[in-house]
């Protein structure tokens, strides 16, 4: 049973199991964060680098239906925003032109695509955006698509401590003639009922 942080943190997890090069040409796994629109604040110098390339991951609104016992679903987008520097090497072969970004595109499709996140159906990619006018920052966008199904509002949700189901004091005896009905270990007798006969 899951609830969004979950979610989140299985697709994250899975963004960070790619290796991607930087611009150093140092592999190592690629940056993921929650997006908190980084790529603005990255330009504006108003917050520490970010190890480049990135991929930041947004959950836009959600609106869910309730389905049963206070379990809800949602038709969720899951966007990821990759975020890729690119210094033109001055040699009038690339007329800043990044190329980069479309293989890390690849293989982040390729990661994405038909995965399960936990409380998820598969994902599947519905949406793709360009940037069509950047600075060295190249920032793309991908649009991955499931149902989400959250049970963090349920009482049958593992995780929940608020609710305890006990089985009551209570025992049933049938002679086949008589049920007596026992309750607070013997205390309180109710019955004998009589079992009608054919």
């Amino acid at each position: 049973m899951a609830g969004i942080l979950q979610a989140i943190e299985s697709i994250t997890a899975r963004l960070a199991t790619l290796n991607v090069a930087n611009n150093d040409n140092v592999t190592g796994p690629l940056n993921v964060r929650v997006w908190n629109n980084q790529l603005k604040w990255i330009e504006e110098a108003n917050i520490e680098n970010q190890p480049l390339p990135a991929a930041f991951l947004e959950v836009p609104a959600l609106k869910f239906n309730r389905l049963l016992n206070a379990v809800d679903e949602a038709d969720a987008i899951w966007r990821v925003h990759l975020i890729h520097e690119y210094l033109d090497a001055g040699d009038e072969t690339t007329y800043e032109q990044d190329l980069a970004i479309f293989a890390l595109r690849d293989s982040v499709v390729a990661l994405l695509s038909q995965f399960v996140p936990t409380g998820g159906g598969i994902l599947v990619r519905v949406a793709e955006e360009m940037d069509y006018n950047h600075t060295n920052l190249y920032h793309y966008i991908i649009d991955f698509k499931s149902a989400f199904i959250d049970t963090k509002g349920s009482p049958y949700d593992t995780g929940r401590t608020d609710y305890q189901f006990t089985t009551g004091p209570t025992t049933l005896k049938n002679d086949r003639t008589n049920v007596t009905i026992e309750q607070g270990g013997g205390g309180v007798t109710i019955g004998p009922f009589k079992v009608p006969q054919r």
